[in-house]
C-alpha cells in the first residue's frame, strides 16, 4: 500500500539505487567532522549526522533482507522437497 506498490520491481530497484547513489554523493561531499554535527528532530530530540547515517544503513539493510527472504520463499523454497521441514520462511 506504500509508494512502491504501484511500481514494477525493476522500477522500484532503479529508484532505490538512484536515491542511494544521491545520498552517497551528498555524504561524500561533507567534511569528516560533519559526522558529529547535531540537529534536533521534533520527536526524537538531538541527533547527530552519524546517527542518521547509521539509521539509513540499518533501514536499507532491512529492506535488502526482506527482498532476500521473498526470493528465498518464492524461488527456492517450493523446490526443496523434504528440506522444507528444516526451515521456517518469513518473507
Amino acid at each position: 500500500a506504500g509508494a512502491y506498490s504501484g511500481r514494477s520491481a525493476e522500477d522500484s530497484f532503479d529508484h532505490f539505487e538512484d536515491q542511494r547513489m544521491d545520498n552517497l554523493d551528498f555524504l561524500k561531499s561533507l567534511p569528516e567532522e560533519a559526522a558529529g554535527r547535531t540537529g534536533v528532530h521534533r520527536r526524537m530530540g538531538p541527533l547527530t549526522v552519524e546517527q542518521i547515517v547509521s539509521e539509513w544503513a540499518f533501514h536499507d539493510l532491512g529492506h535488502i533482507r526482506q527482498i532476500a527472504e521473498i526470493i528465498r520463499a518464492l524461488k527456492y523454497y517450493p523446490h526443496m522437497g523434504p528440506f522444507q521441514t528444516q526451515y521456517k520462511i518469513n518473507p
